[in-house]
Order: structure tokens, then C-alpha cells, then sequence
């Protein structure tokens, strides 16, 4: 993950831009989960540790994203509202993931893998669902109105 961020992030920005790097990420968090969900040997569960270190991006990726698509004066808020979404997701992950593995077994021991895949999946659907120039250029349109409302 670290050498993701520190050496590669600013690379693969630069290669599929910011929106296509997070549905990459999404899809690599997918395919991650689903190979520890139904692994047939423990060699093959490095494969899915590699493709998981490009999931670290999404946090950064989503924090940029989110504050282009709001005016400046919303900024706070926006960064706010992620950082109480990943606050919760910390809390109620571990806890619903453990409910999973305990009670469900649809997809034997790694049901609680598919679930997560499924929780990714949703991602790339709501991500690859959005139009990113049109929310830059309503920005936009909003700063330039906004700018006559200032001292």
C-alpha cells in the first residue's frame, strides 16, 4: 500500500485519471475479495494480496473526487461527511463481517470474502454511474455565482 501511494499514485493519476483509477481500485477490490472467498490453495491467496493493495487508493481517490464535484464553500462539509462514512464503515464493518462469518454460509468459510466483493461491486456500479465532467462543470457554474455574494 505504501509503495502504492508514495510511488505509483501520482503515475497511474496520470495514466487513467483519477475516476478510472478508482474503478480500477474497485475492480481489483472485487476480484481480491472473491480469490480469498474461494482460494483452493493457500499459493493463490498472493494473488489476491497484490490485487489488494491497490484497494488503498480509494480513500484519497474518493476525497479528491467529492471535492471537485462541490463548490468551495462546501469543502468542509463534504470532507466532513466522508470522514464520518469511513468512521462508520470502520465501526460496523468488523461487525457485521463477523455476523457473516458466523451465521452465513452460503459460499462455505469465505462468505464474508463475497460479501465484501458484493460491497466493492456496489462501488464500481455507483462510481462508473456518474458523470464527472458534468458535476465539474456545475461546480463550476456554481463558484461563478457565488463569486458576487463575497465581500
Amino acid at each position: 500500500g505504501l509503495l502504492i501511494q508514495a510511488g505509483l499514485l501520482k503515475y497511474l493519476i496520470s495514466l487513467l485519471g483519477e475516476r478510472g483509477l478508482l474503478l480500477v481500485s474497485f475492480c481489483c477490490g472485487t476480484v481480491h475479495n472473491l480469490i480469498y472467498g474461494f482460494a483452493p490453495v493457500k499459493s493463490v491467496l498472493y494473488l489476491g494480496l497484490c490485487l489488494s493493495q491497490l484497494t488503498n487508493t480509494n480513500n484519497p481517490l474518493l476525497s479528491s473526487l467529492a471535492s471537485k464535484c462541490v463548490a468551495s464553500t462546501e469543502q468542509g462539509r463534504i470532507q466532513g461527511a466522508l470522514f464520518s462514512l469511513t468512521s462508520l464503515a470502520e465501526a460496523m464493518g468488523p461487525l457485521c463481517f463477523n455476523f457473516i462469518y458466523r451465521n452465513i454460509h452460503l459460499a462455505g468459510p469465505g462468505t464474508m470474502f463475497v460479501f465484501g466483493a458484493f460491497l466493492y461491486s456496489c462501488g464500481l456500479v455507483a462510481v462508473s454511474l456518474t458523470s464527472s465532467k458534468k458535476n465539474e462543470s456545475q461546480v463550476a457554474e456554481f463558484d461563478d455565482e457565488q463569486e458576487h455574494l463575497l465581500p
